[in-house]
């Protein structure tokens, strides 16, 4: 964000109308909705990480346990669909240039 100011000129520390709950704002969603849907991702993006603490998918010596690491892979694929969602539904990422 603060690259994307800088290369528009504009100062960094200025307020704007581009922060995530703003752009779902704007796409249509209410602020329950608009809550909902960061405190998901937060809390999606949370739990993975305190997972990867607790979760014992290898040993002391680095070796991987097949059945937890499997857990872990479907847990960041989930984790990479929401965030890919959260994406498109911002437009961060306008698909429509990538079409051209």
């Amino acid at each position: 964000m603060v690259l994307k100011r800088l290369k528009y000129r504009r100062a960094p520390w200025r307020a704007d109308a581009n922060h995530f709950h703003h752009r779902l704002t704007r796409v249509g969603f209410g602020q329950r909705r608009t809550v909902a849907i960061l405190y998901g991702w937060t809390l999606a993006l949370a739990a993975f990480a305190v997972g990867l603490r607790f979760i014992p998918y290898s040993d002391d010596h680095g070796n991987l346990d097949a059945g937890w690491s499997v857990v872990v892979g479907v847990a960041l694929a989930l984790l990479l669909a929401a965030s890919i969602y959260v994406i498109y539904l911002l437009e961060i990422l306008k698909l429509s240039r990538l079409n051209r």
